[in-house]
């Protein structure tokens, strides 16, 4: 009776041991988690600096990001004399939710 008590009472030590390095381990990767979304929220921010955001520019059904961005070039040329070359553009898209009230902006 002894010996199984004992022996229990060694599984019960050796999974309190496991537990506590599983403990440590969730608790080093929800740090590394927060460390990894501080530096997607950086790494976003950075890439926002260079934006335009771009109004008024009435927006057509199911339209693509390059009629989008052909519409805006076009707009820049016309209204404002600017040329902008292929480099210059990534990507041009609205934001915001679509409503039949207002145009989105571009950015």
């Amino acid at each position: 009776m002894k010996d199984s008590i004992n022996n229990i009472m060694d599984k019960v030590l050796n999974m309190k041991n496991a537990l506590k390095g599983v403990s440590n381990e969730v608790n080093r990767l929800h740090n590394h988690i927060h460390y990894l979304e501080d530096k997607i929220d950086d790494l976003e921010n950075r890439s926002r600096c260079h934006n335009l955001v771009i109004h008024d520019i009435p927006e057509e059904r199911s339209e693509n990001w390059e009629r989008v961005e052909k519409k805006v070039k076009q707009v820049l040329r016309d209204r404002m004399g600017i040329t902008l070359s292929e480099q210059c553009t990534q990507r041009c898209h609205h934001i915001g939710r679509k409503r039949d009230d207002r145009v989105r902006p571009i950015v």
